[in-house]
């Protein structure tokens, strides 16, 4: 589950299905990971078999907690993060890398999309992670290529995306959250399936691809059930 796209009550105020067209439910991993139920998130455990990947990399991720569009988010964001940081339990190199964070609230794909000509590498790793859905559903494919080509561009030689994307079927479910999604949705014709050519074509660049698996991790009966998608990595050289 999502999120209800009912209306409901948060932080004293009266929220509408509108409100989350962007699939900022509060709560949102915790639902999805199972209320009360302490199982490890498989993306995570994944990405801990390919820390090479990560260690002391410049990383931005998109949608999750280090850029949203939702400014509640970041404030939750950043309330957790404080939280960790009084944890004198931790080890300091921990303690450490938590000073290194930044949450920013930020909508990824501008409104003048001439800025990207702007853009410099700067990450060495882009994270995102269940996001491709909403940016489709809102901006379209015009949305998710401007999505693709921006995350090139702010990308360093040799760098990696790491994509989660859902799969198409589980658009329809949204498509009614305002008359402009149900527009974008039946206007869409660069399916999730063909997200791999496309970044690997010469409109994008790629020049790589490869998906972070474990058998083993993969046939674990305590992990969580909401999360089963493929980590697929783009590199860019």
């Amino acid at each position: 589950m999502e999120g209800s796209t009912s209306m409901k009550q948060q932080n004293g105020k009266v929220k509408t299905k509108n409100d989350f067209r962007y699939g900022n439910y509060r709560n949102y991993y915790f639902k999805r990971l199972g209320a009360g139920i302490d199982q490890p998130d498989l993306r995570i455990e994944l990405m801990k078999q390919y820390s090479e990947c990560f260690k002391d990399k410049q990383v931005l991720d998109i949608g999750f907690l280090g850029i949203d569009i939702d400014g509640n988010l970041i404030d939750a964001a950043r309330k957790n993060l404080q939280r960790q940081k009084a944890d004198f339990s931790l080890p300091e190199n921990e303690i450490l890398s938590l000073n290194k964070v930044i949450f920013r609230k930020a909508n990824y794909i501008l409104t003048d999309r001439s800025l990207i000509e702007l853009e410099k590498p700067q990450y060495d790793v882009i994270l995102c992670l269940s996001v491709t859905k909403w940016i489709h559903l809102n901006y379209g494919d015009d949305g998710i290529k401007f999505l693709f080509k921006r995350i090139f561009k702010q990308l360093k030689h040799n760098g990696v995306l790491v994509l989660e994307s859902q799969p198409f079927n589980g658009y329809k479910k949204r498509s009614k959250l305002s008359l402009e999604i149900l527009q974008n949705y039946k206007s869409i014709e660069l399916k999730p399936e063909q997200f791999e050519a496309y970044l690997l074509s010469d409109e994008i660049g790629f020049a790589d691809s490869w998906c972070m698996t474990d058998s083993e991790i993969l046939k674990s009966s305590n992990l969580a059930k909401g999360f089963h998608r493929p980590l697929q990595v783009f590199v860019k050289r």
